[in-house]
């Protein structure tokens, strides 16, 4: 946690990435959502997909922040840009459910 931290404090997104992963699931540290969505916004504010993607767990599921469904479809679409297939997946049922944006059924090719 020592190392994570020093290099989260340097803006290394994927130790900021693994700091709120900890503070999430309150692995050697004491659980807080509101610090692992701090630390994700970090490595999300950077434009790193996994921080992006749990950021948007996060926003969708209400955790340490207002559950904001519109937010966290922004964030799984930014992920799913990069190639992240679990933020595709999360975006894919957000769209279908309609949740944060218009319900949309139809398959989207690009």
């Amino acid at each position: 946690m020592t190392l994570f931290e020093l290099a989260a404090r340097e803006g290394h997104a994927e130790a900021q990435l693994n700091i709120g992963y900890l503070y999430s699931q309150g692995r050697g540290v004491i659980q807080s959502d509101e610090i692992a969505f701090y630390w994700y916004e970090q490595g999300a504010l950077q434009k790193y997909s996994k921080a992006e993607l749990n950021l948007g767990i996060m926003y969708a599921l209400g955790r340490g922040v207002n559950q904001n469904d519109a937010e966290a479809v922004l964030l799984f679409s930014r992920a799913a840009e990069q190639g992240l297939d679990r933020a595709q997946h999360k975006l894919g049922v957000m769209l279908k459910q309609g949740r944060g944006v218009q319900k949309n059924d139809e398959v989207q090719h690009g």
